[in-house]
């Protein structure tokens, strides 16, 4: 899930199988990104902000922890 639209910015990944009943919660932030700012993503809730998606292979490297 992408902070911007067209897969940019920064981003977060989250494995096969996630969910989340509280997107809101402050652990769930972009966390993700060669910027390292604000203003492109970086530390800012993934609530409300998705500007797009892409669906990948592989594992991620820094998924969002899944509450369970």
């Amino acid at each position: 899930m992408y902070y911007s639209p067209n897969l940019k910015r920064d981003w977060v990944c989250v494995n096969s199988g996630w969910y989340s009943n509280a997107l809101y919660n402050e652990f769930y932030v972009f966390n993700n990104g060669p910027i390292g700012n604000a203003q492109y993503g970086t530390g800012q809730s993934i609530y409300l902000n998705v500007a797009s998606i892409e669906v990948g292979s592989g594992k991620c490297s820094n998924p969002l922890p899944e509450e369970g």
